[in-house]
Order: C-alpha cells, then structure tokens, then sequence
C-alpha cells in the first residue's frame, strides 16, 4: 500500500528539478510561538497549491509547473486572532532558488538557510509592499536549532516528501515594521518543507490535521491524515533537544465537539491521540484565526500528563481547492508583485486594525486618479 506522505531526510534540500513536475509543489514553512500563544507563519513556495487556478488547472488535463507561480506569505497573530498578513506572488523572472547555497529570493525579500555542524539557521529579511498601506514592509526573521536526526533511514518518495528541519530546541524571533504598525516576537521556532510531484488534491488526501507542540524538554508533532478509500495515516514524532527523533507507532485518536467552519465544513475541537506505551495527547483547538473553504489554522493546547503548551495547529481540504465560486474570494487576498490587483485586496493584506479605512482610501486615490486629464 502507497503511503500518503514520507517523512524524508534532512542533510540536502529538493532538487531544483522539483520545480519541473507539472502540477506539482515545493514549499517551505516556518512558525513561532511564545508561551502565551502569540507567532507568526511564514511559507515561501513555488507552486503553492493554495493559489487560485493551480488546482482548477490540473483538473482541466493542463498542469501548471511550480516555477511559474513563486510567492511567500507572512502571517502575525496575537491571542489567537491574526494580526498581519500579506500573501506576495511574484513574477518568475523577479525569483531565483540556489539549492546549493540555501538561498532564495522573492523580488527584495530574501531567505538564507544553512547548516553548520548540525546546527540549523535560517534567516529572512523582508522587504515588499503592503497593499493599501502606505510605506513599505521591511524586518527580519531568525531560527536556529538543532538539524533533526532520525534513528532510522528515512527516504524521499517523488509524491509527498514532508522534512522536518529543525525542531525540538530551534527558537526564533521575528521584527517587522510596515508604517506605524511594528511586530516584535520570540518563541520556540519551527521548519520544515513539502514538495510533490502531482497536485495536493491527488494524493489520496481526504483531509489532514497537523500541528506542533514545544514542550519544556522536546516537541511533538502530529500530522493525522484521512485518506479517500478510509486507509488513514497517522504520524506522531517526538523531537528531543538535540534534535533526536522518535516516532509513535500505530497512534489512535478519538475526535469529538464538532464544529462547523464559516463556509460550513466540519472540524472537530476536541482531539485525543493515543499509543500503547505513551500518555495520551488532549489537543483542544481555539477558534480559527484563519477560516477558508479549504484551508484553517489554529493555536491550540496540547495537554501530556501534567504539562500543558500552546502550539500551532491547521485542517486542509485538499479537494476544497480552488473551485470555482471560491477563486474571487482567494484572489481577493493575493497580492501580485508585477500585475492588477483584486480591488478588495487592502481589506485583507497587512496589518488587520484600519484595513477599512485602508479600502476607502484606496477607492477614493484611484478615483481621484481617473479625473485626472492625462489620463482621459
């Protein structure tokens, strides 16, 4: 039987060729979170499958490479809301990846990745637009930790590679400026990478649940994935300090307190994961802090025996994806580095407080603009 996903190796990124496989995705990820359930996520991509028309594409017999959709996003959240967001895809010509110098560029923003003695560092300096927001994005991103190493051999499989990087002791900090709007945030850090070489909603995926938890002394990570003929898959790994992996076998869980999502689909609120030799995992979720048809994120508990954290925590429908009553209300929130916007978009990119009067502002300047006579 197929797997649904590999949890693959750590010591060399994705071929560039990953960018190559029509239909298919590269993405790497980032989160933060402090002990008050304050982070950010960061995800720099090519191909990302949430992209309006990727997947309408693949269903229509004309898969799209992943080089000719690069894009990152950036999302703040403070006491479990969303705070900032802006969702940036660029023109191929204004992006470059050099696997073998861990670096990439997304118009001026940058993100540097090393390892140097098995220590991971990864580094971002942003600078870009915030739609509607008058001044420029600028601030960094830093985390470092441990390279996670795996008592097994773990391989890469062409479908679904997801590599854990640095987890267990990695921290980070996050500073971010965008006019009068600033983000200054520390907290236990989090990085890994996907890549596959089909389309998300071909997989086999019915829907996954995933999430990471700093404990005191090691993170766990769940990644609980249904499968469309019922075979589902489950992945707990516990990460020490040292970045040292361990994986549950044959985990269980019980969901329950079932809650429906503004555009109406299911999720449970309660979930309970359980193996014969552990103590068992209560995750209760908070509400959504970013709710789409097919997409959701969460800061969540985690309760082991005595301790208690706060991680973070997302449902993904991958056949929710892009169809097509939903694609103006995705485009709403892409922001196109080189191309015409949605002119909505000030409502849902950068920080969340004024964005009202960010859309009438913008409304009224463009307004403004066509009176003017040289542009009759």
């Amino acid at each position: 039987m197929q797997a649904l996903i590999s949890i693959g190796p750590t010591k060399t990124d994705f071929p560039q060729s990953a960018l190559d496989s029509a239909g298919g995705f590269v993405w790497w990820y980032v989160d933060l979170i402090d002990e008050f359930g304050n982070g950010a996520v960061c995800i720099w991509s090519f191909g990302l499958p949430f992209l309006p028309g990727l997947a309408s594409s693949a269903r229509r017999g004309n898969p799209i490479q992943p080089s000719a959709r690069p894009s990152w996003t950036l999302s703040v959240f403070k006491d479990g809301k969303q705070d900032f967001y802006l969702l940036s895809e660029h023109d191929p010509s204004d992006c470059s990846w050099d696997p073998e110098q861990g670096h990439w560029r997304f118009g001026e923003t940058h993100f540097r990745s090393s390892v140097i003695e098995g220590k991971v560092l990864l580094e971002v300096d942003y600078k870009a637009i915030a739609p509607g927001f008058p001044g420029t994005l600028i601030g960094t991103l830093r985390v470092e930790g441990p390279l996670r190493k795996s008592p097994i051999n773990m391989e890469r499989h062409a479908e679904h590679s997801w590599e854990p990087v640095t987890l267990g002791a990695a921290t980070g900090n996050l500073a971010i400026v965008c006019g009068d709007y600033r983000a200054d945030l520390e907290g236990r850090a989090y990085y890994d990478r996907n890549a596959g070489d089909r389309p998300l909603h071909d997989l086999g995926i019915k829907d996954w649940y995933w999430g990471r938890f700093p404990f005191s002394d090691r993170e766990i990570v769940v990644y609980l994935l249904m499968a469309e003929d019922s075979q589902d898959e489950h992945h707990v790994l516990e990460v020490d300090e040292r970045g040292i992996l361990s994986h549950w076998q044959e985990p269980s869980l019980d969901m329950e307190s079932w809650a429906r999502s503004t555009f109406y689909s299911r999720y449970p609120k309660l979930i309970r994961v359980s193996c014969h030799n552990k103590e068992t995992l209560h995750i209760k979720l908070q509400p959504p802090m970013d709710d789409s048809p097919f997409y959701r994120r969460f800061v969540a508990s985690c309760t082991q025996g005595e301790e208690s954290v706060l991680g973070v925590f997302e449902h993904v429908l991958p056949h929710e994806i892009d169809p097509g009553w939903s694609r103006p209300l995705v485009h709403m929130r892409v922001h196109k580095a080189t191309k015409p916007n949605s002119i909505w978009l000030p409502l849902f990119s950068g920080p969340k407080s004024g964005r009202w009067g960010r859309l009438f502002r913008s409304w009224l300047w463009k307004s403004r603009v066509k009176e003017l006579p040289w542009l009759k």
